[in-house]
């Protein structure tokens, strides 16, 4: 029996989503002579979303959360999870604002971040959102200004299709942590992030596809 079947179901709706965008996106350009760095940023990114979803649906729908150690160990997963994401949210953005060294500096320092940030769920064995926020919000918004950099330069109507999903992917994150949505058994604040989620992703995905096939 599903214990929050709204929450499980539309996290796992999200979960197929972002694995197949991970799919495509992980595909474009294959073969080519071209450095690939970028792509596989972008489906890491999609296929981290993915893996934090399903370990959020399992975690509302089949545990006892965080009053059991199963509970834990999966929150801890899912903590993780997202904070992956973030990680490849940072690396693609800089693939997509500077080269060389700089690029190099941003991607180590996202990546030891990274390292620090698992080392304190682990370490506190929080059952805690907040510091998945803190870690995923600054990285979404510099993807975000990634995109309003790069269409600004290009004039590529791509870049303001993922820039406006990242968008909502902010606002539905606020929404969310202001718990400012009546609850109810089909509809919580979860559920209503999960469902602008859905709609923002999608754009993102629109965004880095075409951005991507047309090298930008």
């Amino acid at each position: 029996m599903i214990s929050e079947q709204a929450v499980a179901l539309t996290d796992f709706a999200l979960a197929i989503e972002c694995a197949a965008f991970a799919l495509v996106t992980s595909s474009i350009g294959r073969g080519g002579a071209r450095d690939h760095r970028q792509e596989r940023w972008f489906a890491l990114f999609f296929a981290a979303t993915s893996a934090a979803a399903v370990l959020g649906g399992a975690f509302h729908g089949f545990t006892d959360h965080c009053d059991s150690a199963a509970g834990r160990v999966v929150w801890e997963a899912t903590l993780l999870a997202i904070g992956l994401g973030a990680v490849a949210s940072w690396c693609a953005g800089a693939h997509l604002l500077v080269d060389g060294s700089a690029r190099r500096r941003l991607v180590t320092i996202a990546c030891s971040g990274f390292l620090f940030y698992a080392a304190a769920i682990v370490a506190s064995g929080t059952c805690s959102f907040e510091i998945a926020v803190a870690f995923y919000v600054p990285a979404t918004l510099f993807l975000l200004i990634a995109f309003i950099v790069a269409w600004l330069r290009t004039n590529d109507r791509a870049a303001v299709a993922a820039a406006v999903g990242l968008g909502l992917t902010l606002a539905g994150s606020a929404l969310q942590q202001t718990g400012a949505v009546a609850d109810s058994r089909w509809l919580d604040h979860n559920t209503a992030f999960h469902l602008i989620q859905a709609l923002a992703l999608a754009l993102v995905f629109v965004g880095v596809r075409a951005c991507l096939r047309t090298r930008f």
